[in-house]
């Protein structure tokens, strides 16, 4: 049977995702523990903590066009961050697009708050799936070690969730990275489309739990604190496969 699409992704995925995205990253900055933005003077650092905090609480309403405006605007912080972490890290193409999710949320969620027309609902999706895929294309790459190094702590995550040696660890990252590109393929395709959607769905939600697992300590508060946003800014990163899995009915 062919897949039914319904008219738009699902808007409480969204929200939440976005919630999760903007209260994080203004937890982050106002600790001063925001990668990347070192250096940044406190007056716009303040500031954008407190454009991020509301457009976290404008998730909490139905959308409407005020809300559009105030996460048109912290989309323009997302993506300045997303710059200038790419440009802190020597303009590695991998880190800017592995955090395309992160950058153009607030904007997708807010042109679909302002123009919320049934034959725009498609672009929203397309929009919506490109950053999945390339967050996942940057993810993959970084795991296949593709012209760079594996990241240290995708092995000492990997080792502490699994209880693998070194090698092994590379080996299980070699195969998550090439399921992840693997992804970025499928999504296209309606036929299976779902089934990629469902797998970026179901992995984007563990690696963000491995986050706590592999490093938060039970009866120590301080790792909660450091890792705890760490799994919460990642979520999305299954929610949104999710709510685009959720415009798909069998």
């Amino acid at each position: 049977m062919r897949d039914r699409i319904s008219p738009a992704p699902d808007w409480y995925l969204l929200r939440l995702s976005l919630m999760l995205m903007l209260s994080v990253r203004a937890w982050q900055l106002g600790r001063g523990e925001l990668s990347g933005w070192d250096g940044v003077s406190a007056l716009p650092a303040t500031g954008l903590v407190l454009v991020w905090a509301a457009g976290a609480l404008a998730c909490l309403g139905m959308p409407d066009r005020r809300r559009a405006v105030i996460w048109i605007i912290c989309g323009a912080g997302t993506t300045a961050w997303v710059i200038t972490r790419w440009i802190a890290a020597h303009g590695l193409l991998y880190e800017l697009i592995e955090n395309s999710l992160q950058a153009f949320l607030p904007w997708i969620v807010a042109a679909m708050a302002w123009t919320p027309a049934q034959a725009a609902a498609s672009r929203y999706r397309r929009g919506l799936t490109w950053a999945v895929v390339m967050t996942f294309l940057g993810h993959g790459l970084y795991a296949l070690g593709a012209g760079v190094p594996v990241p240290q702590h995708f092995l000492t995550m990997v080792m502490s969730v699994l209880h693998l040696s070194q090698a092994q660890a590379r080996i299980f990252l070699a195969a998550a990275g090439c399921m992840d590109l693997l992804v970025c393929m499928l999504v296209w395709w309606p036929r299976t489309a779902r089934y990629a959607l469902g797998y970026a769905a179901c992995w984007g939600i563990l690696t963000a739990i491995a986050r706590v697992w592999a490093y938060a300590e039970p009866g120590d508060i301080t790792t909660w604190v450091r890792w705890l946003p760490e799994t919460l800014v990642r979520l999305p990163h299954g929610l949104i496969p999710l709510a685009l899995l959720r415009t798909r009915q069998i």
